[in-house]
């Protein structure tokens, strides 16, 4: 069973995450699709020319100049693909070993299969508890045990999904209170899951199980999810600071305001005292390791010496998994980039 799976590519991120395929090829023979989603055309090339070193690669550029939400592309490929499985998974994905044979047992007994929480993240993190308002996308189940699945990677039954899309005005695309469809909201009540917003895919996974879809999740070793990585955040990576290596604390504290703001209702400049019942401090500890493993990032990307530090991280567990995520993105870069390299050159 050779299955495909659609990965897509935001402005500026191309160039740093593209090595990541290299992995994914050597440790399976699965194929991917490669999405150009409101990418430069410079970056659409890059992303077309590296297709052409594999046979078991393709690319494709959504329809518009402009970056589209990530829910709003997925329904537009699942609606392209005419295989039995629809699969895709996040950009910032490598791996480490022969992924596949972690997943393939499950395919014949699931509707639905999913991976790739950040490894950083603790059991607490991925529960939904019941006085949160949002569905997060790091919510994997809620607390009284419903399971909500993710979208960092994902290998679904093509013809489930076929199957309810024709039949309910549901995507994979994010959704608020009011854009609920009402016939929907008196069951989400009985099942305490009626909430303010629902991130990427989580509506259709909670849908799909009213109807009997059978959906798991399962952690591989074999998988890394780099996380966080995005394009908003690097169009501000030249001439920037990042927190983690210095006193400035512009980007940074400036994130951590806007995250909050948007968390608290709060547009003053004072930072609201964080209540820990709404959870803040997953998202703080967040944007402190990705800045940090995104720095990491760019200097083995170009070839400089990382110096960086976690700062304000105690967390033995935290502190270990990004260590094992930092070694592992090392000797990815030992393992392929003199190779990238040679294939991506001149663009």
């Amino acid at each position: 069973m050779n299955l495909r799976f659609n990965i897509i590519y935001t402005p500026e991120t191309v160039r740093y995450l593209l090595i990541f395929v290299m992995s994914l090829l050597r440790w399976s023979d699965c194929s991917f699709r490669l999405v150009a989603n409101g990418c430069t055309d410079e970056e659409a090339e890059m992303l077309k020319r590296f297709t052409n070193t594999s046979d078991r690669l393709e690319f494709y550029r959504y329809p518009s100049d402009d970056m589209l939400p990530h829910g709003t592309v997925l329904t537009h490929l699942q609606k392209m693909e005419e295989g039995e499985y629809f699969c895709f998974m996040d950009s910032d994905i490598f791996a480490t070993g022969p992924f596949m044979d972690d997943f393939r047992p499950l395919l014949s007994g699931y509707d639905g299969v999913f991976s790739c929480l950040p490894e950083w993240c603790s059991d607490d993190d991925r529960i939904l508890h019941h006085d949160f308002p949002r569905v997060k996308g790091v919510h994997y189940r809620h607390e009284n045990g419903h399971f909500l699945g993710v979208t960092y990677f994902a290998i679904y039954r093509n013809t489930v999904l076929k199957d309810f899309f024709r039949r309910h005005p549901v995507s994979f695309d994010r959704y608020v209170r009011e854009t609920v469809h009402p016939e929907y909201r008196e069951y989400l009540e009985g099942i305490a899951l009626m909430k303010e917003r629902y991130d990427t895919g989580k509506l259709l996974n909670i849908l799909l199980q009213r109807e009997g879809g059978r959906l798991t999740y399962l952690h591989s070793d074999r998988l890394c999810h780099f996380s966080g990585f995005s394009g908003v955040s690097m169009k501000i990576r030249e001439g920037r600071v990042p927190a983690v290596f210095s006193e400035e604390k512009y980007t940074f504290r400036n994130r951590l305001k806007s995250m909050l703001s948007g968390l608290f209702g709060k547009e003053d400049n004072a930072l609201p005292a964080l209540d820990e019942s709404k959870r803040p401090v997953f998202h703080v500890r967040r944007i402190k390791i990705n800045e940090y493993l995104k720095e990491l990032l760019y200097c083995l990307h170009d070839g400089k010496r990382f110096r960086g530090e976690l700062l304000d991280i105690d967390d033995p567990f935290v502190v270990g998994k990004v260590s094992q995520m930092r070694a592992q993105l090392e000797n990815l870069f030992k393992e392929h980039y003199a190779e990238y390299s040679r294939l991506v050159k001149g663009i």
